[in-house]
């Protein structure tokens, strides 16, 4: 896929205009540094991340100007990419998510762990979507030809199977299993790498690809089993199973309670399998103390909090958006405490949830940090962040749009 050759320009802004917000952070900037600020947020992943598109580190384009999946970034170092936006425009954002397993051993050696039936492995034939020589083909030598890999004894829980897949000979079906072969999903499969993938909750998971015409193949490239409903992304395995911790990032905020609009925008929208934060300003403990947060429930809907120490507030639910759109949220909170959100998909009409009432705005809230995730949690929230802006005051969405 060819990237833009420059990044994404911005409109010009009218220069008399004096900037209101508390707060800016921008991943255009390709900083942790919000706007006008020497200061960088504090980013934390205790392993190696995933792969993501672009160079992982900053948004430098391959020599051929041609987008790869390039990683693991080193621990503690944030994973930049490139992401594609609801007009079809590559844009950089932060890819920030939560902790994940590959379950699947030798995710790219497929002829090892794995138990080929009616079905031949041949290593290393072609450039893999990370820009390596290490696909693999799978070649049927009979109708319903094989690869499964039984990945052990395993609790019942909602399970992701994903695996890059294109064609290389053949036009009949190419089928996934998440079962050991019980029950077959058939995929269209193209000439081009993409990554597809699988959901079931189950128990014992045994994951899998099935050739069903003779002589018929593909190459196939980073297999990743993962506990969850979507795939999150890639993680490299060996002899073992590999975990990529959760990644937190927040940058100190001293401002006091007062009536405030927060907003922001956050690209390929995964909705969580667990109650986790969109943003969240407080301390890292979080229940029962003075904060203000967007929470995203088990469901995937979005609901905003206001906590002015001893009263818990709410808005109302907003159904959970579409997985890999890109999301803008508007939380406002009135002098009075009450709490109100407005969320938009890809640039479309706002929803606006019914509002909470809360107590009077405390003195202080319980720390002093904005969270671009969960705070003090394992559970944070998985997508690639644009933005996250703060004004005083409570504005609307076009005006959160506009400033800068």
């Amino acid at each position: 896929m060819t990237a833009p050759t420059i990044l994404p320009g911005r409109a010009f802004q009218n220069v008399n205009r004096v900037s209101d917000l508390i707060f800016h952070w921008r991943s255009s900037d390709l900083s942790l540094k919000p706007v006008g600020s020497d200061t960088a947020g504090t980013f934390t992943r205790a392993s190696a991340g995933g792969l993501v598109q672009g160079t992982g580190l900053r948004h430098h384009l391959d020599p051929d100007n041609q987008l790869r999946l390039v990683g693991p970034a080193p621990d503690q170092l944030e994973r930049w990419e490139w992401v594609q936006n609801a007009a079809g425009v590559y844009v950089p954002a932060l890819r920030l998510e939560g902790q994940r397993i590959n379950l699947c051993l030798q995710s790219e050696t497929l002829g090892t762990t794995w138990s080929p039936t009616t079905l031949t492995v041949a290593n290393n034939q072609v450039v893999a979507p990370d820009g390596k020589s290490t696909a693999e083909s799978l070649t049927a030598t009979a109708g319903n030809g094989t690869l499964i890999q039984d990945l052990g004894v395993i609790g019942s829980a909602a399970t992701n199977f994903s695996i890059w897949l294109k064609r290389k000979t053949g036009t009949g079906a190419i089928q996934l299993t998440l079962d050991g072969g019980s029950t077959w999903t058939t995929k269209t499969i193209t000439s081009e790498w993409v990554r597809y993938n699988i959901q079931q909750t189950l128990a014992n998971p045994d994951v899998g690809i099935r050739i069903v015409t003779n002589a018929d193949a593909v190459y196939a490239w980073g297999a990743q089993a993962e506990a969850g409903a979507f795939a999150s992304t890639y993680i490299r395995t060996a002899a073992g199973t590999v975990t990529r911790a959760a990644e937190s990032l927040f940058w100190t905020f001293n401002a006091v309670p007062q009536p405030m609009t927060v907003s922001g925008r956050i690209e390929n929208w995964k909705n969580a399998q667990a109650s986790v934060t969109a943003f969240h300003i407080g301390s890292a403990t979080a229940a029962g103390d003075a904060r203000i947060q967007l929470d995203i429930t088990a469901a995937g809907a979005l609901q905003a909090r206001y906590d002015d120490g001893s009263t818990d507030a709410t808005t109302g639910a907003i159904t959970a958006p579409a997985e890999g759109v890109g999301v803008e949220y508007i939380v406002t909170l009135t002098a009075a405490g009450v709490v109100g959100l407005s969320v938009s998909a890809d640039g479309g009409a706002l929803t606006t949830a019914a509002t909470g009432a809360g107590g009077s705005l405390p003195a202080s809230w319980a720390g002093t940090r904005f969270y671009a995730n969960s705070a003090g949690s394992t559970l944070q929230g998985f997508g690639a962040h644009a933005s996250h802006k703060i004004a005083p005051g409570v504005r609307t969405m076009s005006y959160m749009r506009e400033s800068f």
